[in-house]
């Protein structure tokens, strides 16, 4: 099985919803779709949707003086199932570092939720042995707690950028995660599209989708055609 996450990151409205879900009727998939809205749109999809419910972040504690957080205690009371850790611009724009990340993804495992962990270079240039020394920086403090997870591998370049890795450079990676520990399930994001999902999901266990999962048809596409792979 497939595992296919949408990051909806600050996007939609209720209304938007509502009517995205009215189009969004993937056929024959059995793949496990994952839909990570704004926090605020966690309870209606929880009623609207069939599908697992993904958060995009939490915090390390459970209640207490900390405005503005939402912990992972609260999301497992709104049917989470999946946390969305450690993503590029939670470490770039809020400055998180491997150790608070750390501290979010032994929180999410300990209510019970499966944290997805992104990690990826962060300049399209690199060379092959710098591109694996960031990647090891930032999964080695991880390697316990690897094989609870979904890892994301996301090139910070890739993001929103319209530009992807190949599918060699994509399974390189796959096979040094492996090295390290086999996760729950190891994920592609960065650029992804109706046209490369394929690739993608050929050499690893699914996809975690950004700007194409907006429109419900572009995602219904990406969810219908890594349906094809499964078929084959």
């Amino acid at each position: 099985m497939k595992l296919i996450i949408a990051n909806w990151k600050m996007n939609k409205l209720e209304a938007e919803i509502k009517e995205y879900f009215s189009a969004f009727k993937p056929r024959n998939c059995n793949s496990e779709i994952v839909f990570c809205p704004p926090f605020t749109y966690l309870y209606l999809l929880s009623q609207l949707t069939p599908y697992k419910l993904g958060a995009q972040n939490c915090f390390y504690e459970d209640s207490g003086a900390f405005t503005g957080e939402i912990s992972p205690k609260m999301l497992k009371d709104l049917g989470v199932s999946y946390v969305i850790v450690g993503h590029s611009e939670r470490r770039n724009l809020f400055k998180e570092s491997n150790s608070v990340i750390k501290r979010k993804v032994l929180k999410v495992l300990e209510h019970d939720m499966i944290p997805i962990i992104c990690f990826g270079e962060s300049v399209r240039t690199v060379t092959r042995e710098n591109r694996l020394k960031e990647i090891r920086a930032q999964v080695r403090g991880f390697k316990s707690l690897i094989k609870r997870s979904v890892l994301a591998y996301e090139p910070v370049w890739a993001i929103g950028s319209g530009i992807s890795p190949t599918q060699d450079d994509v399974l390189e990676v796959t096979r040094y995660i492996l090295e390290i520990e086999k996760p729950l399930a190891l994920v592609y994001g960065g650029s992804v599209s109706e046209n490369n999902c394929k690739e993608f999901a050929e050499v690893t266990d699914g996809l975690l989708v950004g700007g194409a999962s907006l429109n419900p048809l572009n995602f219904q596409r990406i969810c219908e055609k890594i349906e094809e792979i499964r078929a084959v």
